[in-house]
């Protein structure tokens, strides 16, 4: 009977080792990625402690690379989203400022100029 709630348990980390390595690579994904990653940590260990498993060590395995990884793709989605919104508030003050008309304006007129040239 103990031997098969290893199995489980050493399946189950392994699985969500898997999970955890899918899910890192989807932007806000990466949060089920840490997620299952401590879930298979913990299984995987307490498999690996009763019986030694290649299932639960590869699932300790890929719950740490989906842990680690995971949780540094969720903080590079933070900072980006962070990064976006404050471009996207610079952008919004220039063009309340007139800056950005005024930026567009030159570049129409420089190709004015450009095709007035080119026409002589």
């Amino acid at each position: 009977m103990a031997g098969e709630n290893v199995n489980g348990k050493a399946t189950a980390s392994l699985v969500c080792g898997i999970v955890s390595v899918v899910f890192m690579w989807m932007g806000w994904g990466a949060l089920v990625a840490v997620a299952t990653g401590v879930v298979g940590l913990v299984l995987g260990i307490g498999a690996n402690k009763v019986q030694k498993d290649s299932k639960a060590t590869a699932g300790i395995v890929l719950s740490i690379i989906g842990l680690v990884l995971g949780a540094i793709m969720f903080i590079g989605c933070t900072l980006c989203l962070g990064l976006l919104a404050a471009a996207g508030k610079e952008v919004q003050n220039g063009y309340n400022s007139g800056e950005l008309q005024d930026s567009l304006n030159n570049i129409t007129d420089s190709f004015d100029n450009l095709k007035n040239f080119l026409e002589k």
